[in-house]
């Protein structure tokens, strides 16, 4: 279970991760180690329960930190030591304080609770960008005349672009990108140019309406092929005869309405609620039937096999044969295990055994990053209009980016 992700070791349940060892429950992240259950953390080692970190060590329950180590429930720090909820403490009290919560699963549900609430006293950014010009979104960096896009890397003049990299002059991406170019309607597209309407594809250029289509250029239509030139339909053509065909086949798509645009939902094999789409922009069955789009009612799941009902509190109680124990996840019922890897990151940790299988994690993982829309707001320093993925509705304190670093950095 280890989802759109780069180069990883001994890592699992992880989404949108690159350049990670030992790691668990991550959500976008590079160059981790030792980490579990993080949020947008990057060149860290040893955090847990935290978000949009950067650079820091040996800490549990970070939110917008950065340069910190050995640091506990605290916000908005730059380069902090000891500090527990951002109170300074001596190294002996910091690590008394710390006892009492790491390991136990009570202790670390009641200081989560605790933590939520505290954190609302701080102010927050109103987007993670670093490195931008003239763009809009969240989680974008190094990013140049990009708008409504989300969790993208060094882009440049794209819209709607979404969990890509290495990617310019594009609109409509989803995933992939690297080394890029002039994308229209893809999904899990790289290495590659002047394409339209693909899926799985790369090292390619000039292809239309592909699927897994492979080190080809000039071709329409093709599904799985590789090193293809002048192909329809996975059948090759000369030049002339290429150009022709595609042509009509152009011109019959135009007067249709529908060159340039995705395949249509109706030809999805999936139903919508086995999509990323579910997990960024949530519809009920009713909503999404009335849509047009498919649904699936009978998704693989498995109830009532546990073997296991009590599990330990605290991590050190946990013996090594949990790994041969079936569970059952406190919020939706389903089984789990617990893999040999897994059980050694939480000892290492010393975090609790988790209690939610990893569809539940993922999905609190997804709300803890926000949703994939931008809401007007006043920056509540100095009424600055803004965009943010906090709803004008949510608690939160939201600063414009120049409050903040005036008032954080």
């Amino acid at each position: 279970l280890y989802f759109n992700s780069g180069e990883g070791e001994d890592s699992m349940y992880c989404r949108g991760v690159r350049s990670v060892k030992n790691v668990g429950d991550a959500y976008y992240g590079e160059d981790l180690e030792w980490s579990y259950e993080v949020v947008n953390a990057e060149r860290s080692a040893q955090i847990s329960f935290s978000q949009n970190v950067d650079g820091c060590l040996d800490s549990s329950f970070l939110l917008n930190c950065s340069g910190s180590s050995s640091c506990f429930g605290s916000v908005n720090l730059r380069h902090g030591k000891y500090q527990f909820m951002n109170e300074q403490l001596s190294q002996d009290a910091y690590r008394s304080r710390v006892r009492d919560i790491q390991g136990s699963y009570g202790a670390t549900e009641a200081f989560k609770r605790e933590f939520d609430k505290f954190s609302l006293k701080f102010p927050r950014r109103a987007n993670v960008n670093l490195r931008t010009v003239a763009s809009s979104g969240n989680f974008l960096f190094e990013a140049k005349n990009v708008h409504n896009s989300f969790e993208a890397a060094n882009v440049e003049n794209g819209k709607y672009l979404y969990f890509v990299k290495s990617t310019k002059d594009s609109y409509d991406v989803i995933g992939f990108g690297y080394d890029s170019e002039l994308l229209l309607e893809t999904v899990g597209v790289g290495y590659s140019s002047r394409v339209i309407g693909c899926v799985a594809s790369d090292n390619s250029r000039n292809i239309e309406y592909c699927f897994a289509t492979k080190q080809t250029e000039d071709a329409f239509g093709c599904d799985g092929i590789r090193n293809g030139k002048y192909c329809i339909l996975n059948k090759r053509y000369n030049e002339d005869e290429y150009k022709k065909i595609r042509e009509e086949i152009v011109e019959e798509m135009k007067s249709d309405g529908i060159y340039g645009l995705a395949f249509p939902y109706q030809l999805a094999p999936y139903g919508y609620n086995e999509t990323i789409g579910q997990d960024n922009l949530p519809l009920t069955k009713d909503v999404a039937l009335a849509r047009g789009y498919k649904w699936r009612d009978d998704v693989q799941i498995t109830r009532g096999k546990e073997t296991l009902a009590d599990i330990p509190d605290h991590i050190k109680d946990v013996p090594a044969d949990i790994c041969e124990k079936i569970l059952s996840c406190i919020s939706c019922g389903r089984n789990y295990r617990i893999i040999p890897q897994e059980l050694e990151l939480y000892k290492r940790l010393i975090v609790p055994l988790p209690r939610q299988c990893f569809f539940c994690r993922h999905a609190d993982r997804i709300r803890r990053r926000g949703p994939f829309v931008l809401y007007d707001r006043i920056c509540a320093k100095c009424q600055k209009s803004i965009q943010t993925t906090y709803a004008p509705d949510r608690p939160e304190i939201v600063y414009c980016e120049q409050c903040y670093q005036a008032e954080v950095v």
